[in-house]
């Protein structure tokens, strides 16, 4: 992957994608690695989508050939876009809860402000749990909320397909 990533090749590879029963083989042009918490994804053009997409490492079973690339890096839109999220202690918290959690995360004036790339940005939201509905959530359970969350929504969909390689298809 690093290789590919460096040299700037297509790879092509055996991958267990979570939406399909068996592994698939595909070729990709990587161009980035990211973390989002709990796994490392590789960034990359895939040649089947033909779409930028988001696949984590632990998947790759094989590999068994290289390739020119397949499109260039510079134009994922995805993962050079960033995005603020704008997040604050949930609305039902009062007083000194409320005030501890903006401790907590260092809110200036009840938010704070995370910048991420496009691409990463549902990963960002899943790890810290702003990716529930705060109505449907105690808060003392779901103690911060995501209070831009159509502006957030409008930048992925700008930045086309921003969605992890298992829930694309």
């Amino acid at each position: 992957m690093l290789e590919a990533i460096r040299s700037g090749a297509s790879i092509e590879v055996s991958y267990q994608s979570f939406s399909h029963p068996e592994p698939t083989w595909r070729w990709l042009s990587p161009h980035a690695l990211g973390f989002d918490g709990g796994r490392w994804h590789a960034r990359a053009w895939c040649h089947t989508h033909r779409d930028f997409r988001d696949f984590v490492l632990a998947r790759f079973l094989d590999v068994r050939g290289v390739g020119a690339a397949g499109a260039d890096p510079a134009s994922d839109k995805g993962w050079h876009d960033e995005v603020t999220l704008t997040i604050a202690p949930h609305p039902s918290l009062k007083d000194g809860k409320r005030r501890a959690i903006e401790l907590d995360y260092g809110m200036v004036d009840g938010v704070v402000e995370v910048r991420t790339r496009v691409c990463l940005s549902s990963y960002l939201e899943r790890h810290l749990g702003l990716d529930l509905d705060p109505s449907q959530v105690l808060p003392e359970r779901q103690q911060i909320v995501l209070v831009n969350r159509a502006q957030v929504e409008a930048a992925r969909r700008a930045a086309g397909a921003c969605e992890p390689a298992a829930e694309q298809g």
